[in-house]
């Protein structure tokens, strides 16, 4: 399963359960492997130089050091374990 995958059934997961998802953390690997998917990485927005940018599933990215996760009312749900 690649990463776009994991964060798009951590997002469904998140949605399912009533709460709203707000942010997307990624890791420097993280966000490498989503600029290299071929499912999402040809939907980057051209206009949009730095990756730090975009959105992923119309969630702002943000960097971090530790885990790749997803915000959701205010707690982190982490993608990948």
């Amino acid at each position: 399963m690649s990463l776009y995958e994991m964060i798009e059934s951590a997002f469904l997961q998140v949605l399912k359960t009533g709460q709203t998802p707000s942010r997307l953390y990624l890791t420097d690997e993280g966000l490498r492997q989503l600029i290299n998917d071929p499912t999402l990485g040809a939907s980057w927005t051209p206009s949009i130089p730095d990756f730090w940018d975009q959105r992923v599933l119309g969630l702002p990215l943000q960097k971090s050091l530790a885990h790749n996760a997803i915000e959701a009312n205010g707690q982190l749900i982490v993608i990948g374990l």
